[in-house]
């Protein structure tokens, strides 16, 4: 069985049955500056196990502020945690090809990204390059930037994530529980330095 580590990647699944906005009740806790995160378990096409998150959190900065952040990719993934290193390997207009190696307890995790900028839609999106060797077996994802009130910007997250190897539940709970709210956050700061 394949287990997946839901925060390895800045890196489109939705993990809340196809809604982009959150809850009433996760509205408060973000109101709040807290971040909300939601994962589940779900199945690839080859019948193995891959996870998939959603995660949100409110930036008291205009959309077009946190997408100048966002745009700066070697900055903003700063806040991925465990990321040891990141390497723009091709740039083309809004097109970008990434390396990534990212710290795991004793094992590193290395892999390259497609990452396309969407400004119309304030969206970042990524795919896994499946051309170049790679230590997990896929990924997707993509970042939103929604206007959220004056001045104020709900950010959206979204993974699914297939390791393509088992991961102790505990380091499991770990990433999803600690990881996860930890990078929302650090995107916020990030974002929130900036005028």
């Amino acid at each position: 069985m394949r287990v997946v580590v839901v925060v390895l990647l800045l890196s489109t699944s939705a993990a809340s049955g196809g809604t982009d906005l959150p809850h009433p009740d996760e509205l408060k806790r973000l109101e709040a500056g807290e971040p909300v995160v939601r994962t589940r378990m779900a199945f690839n096409a080859s019948g193995g196990r891959a996870g998939e998150g959603r995660a949100y959190i409110v930036i008291d900065r205009p959309p077009d502020v946190v997408w100048r952040f966002a745009q700066d990719y070697e900055r903003f993934v700063q806040s991925i945690p465990r990321l040891k290193k990141v390497v723009v390997l091709e740039r083309a207009l809004e097109r970008l090809r990434v390396f990534h190696l990212v710290g795991l307890g004793l094992r590193s995790l290395r892999y390259t990204l497609d990452v396309t900028f969407h400004p119309s839609e304030r969206m970042v999106s990524w795919q896994l390059d499946k051309s170049r060797p790679n230590d997990i077996h896929d990924t997707t994802g993509t970042w939103r930037f929604i206007p959220h009130g004056p001045g104020r910007t709900l950010a959206v997250y979204t993974i699914s994530l297939d390791t393509g190897f088992p991961l102790p539940p505990f380091l499991e709970d770990y990433i999803t529980t600690r990881d996860l709210p930890q990078m929302l956050r650090a995107v916020k700061r990030g974002a929130e330095s900036l005028d």
